[in-house]
């Protein structure tokens, strides 16, 4: 008796079974509406659409398996991380949150090469270069971290913020007059950037200062009187900048100051005596300006001065004796039109100072 002949699903089923594990695509082929292998065989494959066919799992050592589209992809990619709101945080205020978001946003934040933490949970207070103490942002120190962009007003909401160093960036724009509300500020840092514009009169309210970096950017106006009030300060950096007009007396009272760099500007006028009062000065860098007229005779006052660097302003006159009281290291007026006194005592003294740069003048 001859077999009987094999019905065309048992054929196409014979046929496509050995690859069904392996594709799908020719699942699809082979099986146009539905497979439906008979009673006795445990296999049933329900057919995958086109479109979803290679999003379908399917075990490979599993005969009985049914294919199963996977669910659709949503719109965000996997591992892409939440979006930050600063109404979750809780351990610093919101108002304060949002100003640390907007120095991000302002300052080119996605550029940075560092970022760590930035703009994801559980907030600021775990961001690279950010600090907080007792519930509030105490510290922002970001020194050359790439920063690009507009220093943001918003900072003015940081009220405990002790530390603010944004130095080395490429930040530009003007100094926000806001961020004289930083009562707290002891160390205001924005050097070696290029920002322009006035220094505000309002830094003058921060008188927790004790140390402000303005130098090498590009400032512009007046230095103002108002930095007289800063009692605690230090250090002020105000070099390399297009500073004008007179030094203002009123930096006479600063009766802490340890260093006062304003050379590398356009500042006029005469030097100050009121200077000679800062009895803690160590350094003090007047050079490359538009000053005149003669050297004060009360910077013979400066017990403790190392630096004195004048050179390369209009300045006329003797030398004033009173220098004499000085142990100076670095002495330079070159570039002056100072002369030197022929006193032997006084060239002794010029002498005996390492790096002086002298005018080259004797007074007659």
């Amino acid at each position: 008796m001859s077999p009987a002949t094999p019905s065309a699903t048992h054929v196409r089923q014979r046929l496509c079974q050995p690859f069904l594990l392996l594709t799908l695509v020719l699942l699809v082929a082979c099986a146009p509406a539905e497979l439906e292998p008979s009673a006795g065989d445990q296999l049933r494959l329900t057919r995958v659409p086109r479109a979803t066919a290679t999003a379908a799992t399917l075990p490979a050592d599993d005969p009985g398996a049914t294919a199963t589209p996977l669910p659709p992809p949503s719109g965000t990619p996997p591992g892409t991380p939440a979006p930050f709101h600063c109404a979750d945080v809780t351990d610093i205020p919101v108002a304060e949150c949002e100003a640390v978001v907007a120095l991000y946003r302002q300052a080119g934040g996605p550029r940075w090469p560092r970022q760590d933490g930035w703009l994801r949970p559980p907030g600021p207070c775990a961001w690279f270069g950010v600090s907080c103490l007792d519930g509030h942002v105490d510290q922002l120190l970001l020194h050359d971290s790439g920063l690009a962009g507009t220093v943001p007003a918003a900072l003015a909401q940081l009220t405990r913020l002790r530390l603010l160093v944004l130095g080395g960036n490429r930040l530009h724009g003007p100094i926000p007059p806001e961020l004289g509300n930083l009562v707290n500020l002891e160390n205001f840092n924005l050097s070696d950037n290029e920002l322009s514009g006035p220094i505000p009169p309002e830094l003058g309210r921060l008188t927790e200062l004790t140390s402000l970096w303005l130098n090498v950017n590009q400032l512009s106006g007046p230095i103002p009187p108002e930095l007289g009030n800063l009692v605690q300060l230090e250090y002020l950096y105000l070099s390399v900048n297009e500073l004008s007009g007179p030094i203002p007396p009123t930096l006479g009272g600063l009766s802490r100051l340890r260093a006062l760099w304003l050379g590398a500007n356009r500042l006029s006028g005469p030097i100050p005596a009121e200077l000679g009062a800062l009895g803690a000065l160590f350094q003090l860098f007047l050079n490359d300006n538009e000053l005149s007229g003669p050297l004060p005779a009360a910077l013979g006052d400066l017990g403790g001065l190392l630096e004195l660097w004048i050179n390369d302003n209009p300045l006329e006159g003797p030398l004033p004796a009173t220098l004499t009281r000085l142990s100076l290291a670095t002495f330079s007026f070159a570039g002056t039109g100072l002369c030197e006194p022929i006193d032997p005592s006084f060239q002794a003294w010029l002498d005996g100072i390492a790096g002086a740069g002298r005018s080259g003048l004797i007074c007659e």
